[in-house]
């Protein structure tokens, strides 16, 4: 027969298990909403996000149940079976359900990169066929075309040949400092 000390140890495990459950739910939800968030447009990857939300669902509605019972019926449950016996079938399919989404999220994920590496690629071709103004217009401009551009204005800087003070510096002995 078992002791009082047994009964309390697994229903204390029972609720343990529960607990946890509901922790590891708890931080795959965040996951799947940034997914819902990122792929939108991927409807295979939503139709995964939808059956795990509907598993979890069915968990919960079990879970109520089992601890909504009378404590009478709920004692003897913990007594005959354990936690994962009674939740067997929810757990193993909310364990696909979750897999499912990871696999579809990765997927999602690849294909995106797949379609942005093609863009790259289509956009890189564009610019490196195109004439050379989109070049220009697109890039910085080369040290050559800068050069040429800068030639000045006639006139430009004159007015500092003109003063005596550059000129007396220029015709000294100290004009090598410059």
């Amino acid at each position: 027969m078992l002791t009082m000390k047994q009964i309390v140890r697994d229903y204390e495990a029972y609720f343990s298990k529960f607990m946890d459950m509901l922790q590891q739910i708890g931080d795959a939800l965040p996951r799947f909403k940034a997914y819902e968030r990122l792929f939108q447009n991927h409807q295979s990857l939503q139709q995964a996000l939808c059956s795990v939300y509907l598993e979890l669902i069915s968990f919960l509605e079990r879970a109520k149940k089992v601890f909504s019972a009378s404590s009478f019926r709920l004692f003897s449950l913990v007594l005959w079976r354990s936690f994962d016996q009674t939740f067997h079938d929810s757990l193993a399919q909310l364990k696909r359900c979750s897999d499912f989404v990871e696999r579809e999220a990765k997927l999602a994920h690849m294909l995106e990169e797949s379609q942005a590496r093609m863009e790259l690629t289509w956009l890189r071709t564009l610019i490196e066929t195109k004439p050379p103004t989109l070049r220009r217009w697109l890039g910085a401009r080369s040290c050559d075309e800068e050069r040429d551009e800068s030639k000045g204005l006639p006139g430009t800087c004159a007015w500092i040949l003109d003063r005596p003070e550059l000129s007396t510096w220029i015709d000294s002995h100290d004009a090598h400092l410059l």
